[in-house]
């Protein structure tokens, strides 16, 4: 008797928890399976291979993480309060609000992080949410000396280079007071890749 030829059997690739959850929003998921396996080839974590990828826009990404939370999300004016620094906020992605605000810090967080977040306890004060862009918006819309007027997009603190912590591999470990770059950054290979996310600030003037 003749057997007809089957198909193999694809198993079902298994979703990190920072995009797992995204299934439940109604994301395709082929796109959520695409972007855990590029980023397991990169080396990096499904939710910057998600949206570095173009995959998924940032702002909705970052809406759906807050619903999922069950935190507040924050996209238009952000009110600081008092212990805004800058770089440190944008590099801890973490700020402070002012006393009365929905909540008492403002989280924008990258990598790893969000998978902490995910599998981690539920926490009583529970930051608001919002996107690094915005974030970073906001602290320069807050803080005006920190951006050169001459150059709007170059930030106004030390000739050196930094990262804002957006590359593809994630967020730079090197501080920026430490005027370093990650390795992805630091290849000169990829300048194009360089250039997004580490800028050579202009002195101050």
């Amino acid at each position: 008797m003749q057997r007809l030829p089957t198909a193999p059997i694809s198993r079902p690739i298994s979703l990190p928890p920072e995009i797992a959850f995204l299934r439940a929003e109604g994301i395709d998921p082929r796109l959520l399976a695409r972007a855990a396996r590029d980023a397991a080839g990169a080396g990096t974590d499904a939710a910057t291979a998600l949206l570095n990828a173009g995959l998924m826009d940032e702002t909705a990404y970052y809406r759906a993480l807050a619903r999922r939370l069950g935190a507040p999300f924050l996209d238009g004016p952000i009110p600081f309060g008092p212990g805004l620094r800058f770089p440190d906020s944008l590099v801890a992605g973490l700020a402070p609000l002012a006393l009365g605000s929905i909540a008492p810090t403002v989280l924008a967080p990258r990598g790893r992080l969000i998978a902490e977040l995910l599998d981690g306890p539920s926490r009583v004060a529970m930051p608001a949410i919002t996107s690094p862009t915005h974030l970073r918006e906001a602290v320069f819309a807050a803080i005006p000396g920190a951006v050169s007027p001459r150059s709007p997009g170059r930030w106004r603190i030390t000739p050196r280079r930094i990262c804002d912590g957006t590359c593809p591999s994630g967020p730079c470990r090197t501080s920026p007071r430490a005027g370093g770059c990650c390795s992805w950054c630091s290849d000169r290979s990829r300048p194009s890749a360089c250039s997004r996310c580490c800028r050579r600030p202009s002195p101050v003037r």
